[in-house]
Protein backbone atom coordinates (compact mmCIF):
# COMPACT_ATOMS: atom_id res chain seq x y z
CA UNK A 1 0.00 0.00 0.00
CA UNK A 2 1.11 3.66 -0.73
CA UNK A 3 2.51 5.66 2.04
CA UNK A 4 -0.47 8.45 1.69
CA UNK A 5 -0.69 12.22 3.47
CA UNK A 6 -2.90 14.93 2.66
CA UNK A 7 -0.06 16.49 -0.30
CA UNK A 8 0.50 13.39 -1.92
CA UNK A 9 -3.17 13.38 -2.30
CA UNK A 10 -3.84 17.02 -3.17
CA UNK A 11 -1.23 16.57 -5.66
CA UNK A 12 -2.03 13.50 -7.17
CA UNK A 13 -5.70 15.06 -7.49
CA UNK A 14 -4.45 17.74 -9.20
CA UNK A 15 -2.30 15.42 -11.85
CA UNK A 16 -5.92 13.80 -12.59
CA UNK A 17 -7.78 17.49 -12.60
CA UNK A 18 -4.98 18.32 -15.29
CA UNK A 19 -5.19 15.28 -17.17
CA UNK A 20 -9.16 15.05 -17.48
CA UNK A 21 -10.52 18.28 -15.56
CA UNK A 22 -11.40 19.15 -11.91
CA UNK A 23 -14.54 17.78 -12.22
CA UNK A 24 -14.07 14.45 -12.96
CA UNK A 25 -12.31 13.95 -9.98
CA UNK A 26 -13.81 11.09 -7.73
CA UNK A 27 -12.44 9.51 -4.65
CA UNK A 28 -13.17 6.15 -6.04
CA UNK A 29 -10.88 7.44 -9.36
CA UNK A 30 -8.28 8.97 -6.75
CA UNK A 31 -7.70 6.24 -4.65
CA UNK A 32 -7.68 3.51 -7.85
CA UNK A 33 -4.71 6.45 -9.00
CA UNK A 34 -3.24 6.24 -5.58
CA UNK A 35 -3.50 2.67 -5.23
CA UNK A 36 -5.38 2.38 -2.06
CA UNK A 37 -8.84 1.76 -1.09
CA UNK A 38 -11.40 4.97 -0.74
CA UNK A 39 -11.78 4.65 2.72
CA UNK A 40 -8.39 5.00 3.13
CA UNK A 41 -8.57 8.60 1.86
CA UNK A 42 -11.38 9.67 4.38
CA UNK A 43 -8.36 9.40 7.08
CA UNK A 44 -6.96 12.34 5.44
CA UNK A 45 -9.96 14.40 3.74
CA UNK A 46 -13.80 14.02 4.94
CA UNK A 47 -15.08 14.17 1.97
CA UNK A 48 -14.49 15.48 -2.06
CA UNK A 49 -15.93 18.89 -1.47
CA UNK A 50 -12.82 18.95 1.25
CA UNK A 51 -10.49 17.87 -1.32
CA UNK A 52 -11.65 20.26 -3.90
CA UNK A 53 -10.96 23.24 -1.15
CA UNK A 54 -7.52 21.89 -0.91
CA UNK A 55 -6.97 22.16 -4.46
CA UNK A 56 -8.55 25.70 -4.34
CA UNK A 57 -6.47 26.53 -1.25
CA UNK A 58 -2.91 25.48 -3.35
CA UNK A 59 -4.06 27.25 -6.26
CA UNK A 60 -4.41 30.66 -4.35
CA UNK A 61 -1.07 29.56 -2.87
CA UNK A 62 0.99 29.28 -5.82
CA UNK A 63 -0.51 31.66 -7.88
CA UNK A 64 0.24 34.38 -4.75
CA UNK A 65 3.75 32.87 -4.81
CA UNK A 66 3.83 34.01 -8.46
CA UNK A 67 2.48 37.15 -8.34
CA UNK A 68 4.80 38.38 -4.99
CA UNK A 69 7.89 37.40 -6.71
CA UNK A 70 6.68 38.76 -9.71
CA UNK A 71 5.68 42.38 -8.22
CA UNK A 72 9.20 42.79 -5.91
CA UNK A 73 10.34 45.98 -5.94
CA UNK A 74 8.26 47.01 -9.21
CA UNK A 75 5.54 49.35 -9.28
CA UNK A 76 2.61 50.94 -11.62
CA UNK A 77 3.31 49.74 -15.28
CA UNK A 78 6.13 48.05 -14.45
CA UNK A 79 4.26 45.68 -12.18
CA UNK A 80 1.33 45.11 -13.93
CA UNK A 81 3.22 43.99 -16.67
CA UNK A 82 5.26 41.35 -14.45
CA UNK A 83 2.39 40.54 -12.16
CA UNK A 84 0.56 40.21 -15.59
CA UNK A 85 3.15 37.83 -16.84
CA UNK A 86 3.11 35.86 -13.93
CA UNK A 87 -0.48 34.86 -13.70
CA UNK A 88 -0.50 34.16 -17.60
CA UNK A 89 2.44 32.06 -16.66
CA UNK A 90 0.85 30.11 -13.90
CA UNK A 91 -2.05 30.17 -15.60
CA UNK A 92 -0.43 27.71 -18.34
CA UNK A 93 1.89 26.02 -16.54
CA UNK A 94 -0.56 25.11 -13.74
CA UNK A 95 -3.78 24.97 -15.73
CA UNK A 96 -6.18 22.89 -12.79
CA UNK A 97 -4.91 25.12 -10.18
CA UNK A 98 -5.83 28.30 -12.49
CA UNK A 99 -9.28 27.14 -12.19
CA UNK A 100 -9.57 26.32 -8.29
CA UNK A 101 -8.03 29.24 -7.57
CA UNK A 102 -10.83 31.29 -9.29
CA UNK A 103 -13.56 29.53 -6.77
CA UNK A 104 -14.99 32.30 -4.25
CA UNK A 105 -13.80 32.62 -0.94
CA UNK A 106 -15.77 33.09 1.71
CA UNK A 107 -15.38 34.46 5.23
CA UNK A 108 -16.17 30.96 7.01
CA UNK A 109 -13.28 29.67 5.83
CA UNK A 110 -10.51 31.27 7.45
CA UNK A 111 -7.57 29.63 5.97
CA UNK A 112 -9.13 29.98 2.45
CA UNK A 113 -9.93 33.80 2.96
CA UNK A 114 -6.75 34.62 4.61
CA UNK A 115 -5.02 32.87 1.28
CA UNK A 116 -7.46 34.87 -1.11
CA UNK A 117 -7.14 37.70 1.23
CA UNK A 118 -2.88 38.12 0.84
CA UNK A 119 -3.41 37.62 -3.46
CA UNK A 120 -5.61 40.84 -3.36
CA UNK A 121 -3.32 42.77 -1.45
CA UNK A 122 -0.82 42.33 -3.56
CA UNK A 123 -2.66 43.25 -6.60
CA UNK A 124 -4.22 46.02 -4.20
CA UNK A 125 -0.91 47.41 -3.41
CA UNK A 126 0.43 47.61 -7.57
CA UNK A 127 -3.38 49.61 -8.35
CA UNK A 128 -2.24 51.75 -5.50
CA UNK A 129 0.97 52.63 -6.92
CA UNK A 130 -0.80 54.25 -9.89
CA UNK A 131 -2.51 56.78 -7.38
CA UNK A 132 -6.26 55.73 -7.00
CA UNK A 133 -8.48 56.95 -4.49
CA UNK A 134 -9.82 53.68 -2.70
CA UNK A 135 -13.02 53.88 -4.13
CA UNK A 136 -11.51 53.45 -7.43
CA UNK A 137 -9.47 50.33 -5.81
CA UNK A 138 -12.10 47.92 -6.47
CA UNK A 139 -13.35 48.55 -9.72
CA UNK A 140 -9.32 48.65 -10.70
CA UNK A 141 -9.14 45.57 -9.15
CA UNK A 142 -12.03 43.92 -10.73
CA UNK A 143 -11.59 45.46 -14.12
CA UNK A 144 -7.78 43.26 -14.04
CA UNK A 145 -8.99 40.15 -13.08
CA UNK A 146 -11.68 39.84 -15.51
CA UNK A 147 -9.39 41.08 -17.99
CA UNK A 148 -6.54 38.68 -17.32
CA UNK A 149 -8.68 35.77 -16.58
CA UNK A 150 -10.63 36.41 -19.40
CA UNK A 151 -7.69 36.16 -21.70
CA UNK A 152 -6.47 32.88 -19.88
CA UNK A 153 -9.27 31.28 -20.66
CA UNK A 154 -10.04 31.84 -24.02
CA UNK A 155 -6.05 30.96 -24.43
CA UNK A 156 -6.71 28.05 -22.74
CA UNK A 157 -9.76 27.07 -24.74
CA UNK A 158 -7.44 27.57 -27.80
CA UNK A 159 -10.42 30.82 -28.80
CA UNK A 160 -8.06 32.31 -30.19
CA UNK A 161 -7.77 31.37 -33.55
CA UNK A 162 -6.38 34.22 -35.98
CA UNK A 163 -1.96 33.58 -36.52
CA UNK A 164 -0.93 36.52 -34.71
CA UNK A 165 1.33 35.95 -31.78
CA UNK A 166 -0.51 35.50 -28.40
CA UNK A 167 2.28 37.27 -26.55
CA UNK A 168 1.66 40.46 -28.62
CA UNK A 169 -2.33 40.12 -28.10
CA UNK A 170 -1.53 40.19 -24.36
CA UNK A 171 0.86 43.02 -24.63
CA UNK A 172 -1.68 45.34 -25.99
CA UNK A 173 -3.94 44.43 -23.56
CA UNK A 174 -1.86 44.90 -21.13
CA UNK A 175 -1.14 48.15 -22.10
CA UNK A 176 -4.10 49.03 -22.63
CA UNK A 177 -5.54 48.66 -19.23
CA UNK A 178 -2.22 50.62 -17.99
CA UNK A 179 -3.14 53.34 -20.06
CA UNK A 180 -6.78 53.49 -18.30
CA UNK A 181 -4.86 53.40 -14.82
CA UNK A 182 -3.18 56.32 -15.72
CA UNK A 183 -6.01 58.12 -16.87
CA UNK A 184 -8.15 57.07 -14.61
CA UNK A 185 -6.61 58.09 -11.32
CA UNK A 186 -7.08 61.61 -12.32
CA UNK A 187 -10.70 61.14 -12.54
Amino acid sequence: MAKLSLDKIVDEAITMADEFGLEQITINKLAKRLNVKPPSLYNYIASLAELRRHISLKGIIVLTNYIQKAAIAKTKAEAIIAISLAYREFALQNPSLFWASLATVEDKDQELYAAGHELLEILLAVLRSFGFKEAQLIHQLRVYRAMITGFIVLEQNQAFGMPEPLDESFAALLKVFINSCQNLKDT
